[in-house]
């Protein structure tokens, strides 16, 4: 496997409530991680209780995803964590929540599979604030009943649920520079 050094960029210390060195309790049972084979440009994602399937990912947004991070956040690292793209599998002892599967639990698998290691400083940087025009919003509620909702602290629902249900929130996907945003069920904030 090869080995990943970068710098994690941190503008808000809540943002990484994690510790570098997660707990023994925080560590997959069993776990495999091996390069993708396949072609298509989209990822999967699905947590059922106790296991963590994730399908065609960068080593970036795994980094993203366990840490809680955002793209501007991350900076450093070889070219190859955003191209190569892996298939991981893991199966969690006990029902763990789908947050600490995905992020203390992960954590600990990019340490050891990917030799993670990594440094917080903070930096100053542009940003763009978001404004509404004059008048009233376009935005429409979320009808009622149209999505469920999800928690990221509770056990993950079966596999049969997790495929066959409309969750609340927001996805997105990538097909090269296309990029889309699907929200459900979402609040302002969010």
């Amino acid at each position: 496997m090869k080995r990943l050094s970068l710098i994690l960029l941190v503008f808000c210390s809540s943002l990484l409530g994690q510790t570098n060195s997660p707990g023994a309790a925080s560590v997959f049972e069993v776990a495999t991680v091996k390069p993708s084979a396949s072609t298509d440009p989209r990822a999967l994602v699905l947590a059922v209780p106790g296991r963590l399937l994730m399908q065609n990912f960068a080593a970036r947004t795994l980094i993203f995803l366990a840490y809680g991070v955002a793209d501007y956040q991350l900076a450093g690292g070889p070219s190859w964590i955003r191209s190569d793209r892996y298939d991981l599998e893991a199966k969690a002892e006990g029902d763990p929540t789908v947050r600490q599967m995905e992020g203390p639990m992960l954590q600990a698998l990019l340490v050891e599979r990917f030799k993670l290691a990594f440094h917080r400083e903070t930096q100053q940087l542009p940003v763009y604030e978001l404004t509404r025009a004059g008048g009233t919003t376009k935005l429409q509620p979320t009808q009622e009943g149209t999505c469920t909702a999800y928690s990221l602290d509770a056990v993950p629902p079966s596999a049969a649920a997790a495929l066959s249900t409309r969750f609340c929130g927001i996805g997105s996907s990538q097909n090269g520079t296309n990029r889309a945003l699907d929200g459900k069920g979402v609040s302002m904030a969010g």
